[in-house]
């Protein structure tokens, strides 16, 4: 693999994981009772997210689709939490952590 190639999977990795961690600060909103901001939230990242997919498929190799495919279902736990419209913490560890 070149250094221009490492680079761009670096910097591919690094966005992913900026973007899990906006997925993350939704749950803190679920949490607090802020359903229509985390969804919202949620779509913005999922858009973050599929671009960045698009915007970068022939940089992608086996390591970095197993960190793809772990993202989407990270986002569609914690979507799944966040329409459960509750406060309890419980019942949102329970999607998050399945």
């Amino acid at each position: 693999m070149n250094e221009e190639k490492r680079m761009k999977l670096y910097n591919l990795n690094n966005s992913a994981r900026k973007i899990r961690e906006k997925m993350v600060s939704t749950l803190t909103l679920t949490r607090e009772g802020e359903f229509d901001r985390a969804s919202e939230v949620l779509c913005q990242t999922r858009d973050e997210f599929d671009q960045m997919k698009r915007e970068n498929e022939d940089v992608q190799d086996e390591c970095f689709q197993s960190s793809l495919g772990f993202t989407e279902v990270f986002h569609n736990a914690i979507a799944q939490a966040n329409r459960l419209y509750s406060r309890n913490c419980a019942a949102v560890k329970f999607h998050v952590y399945n």
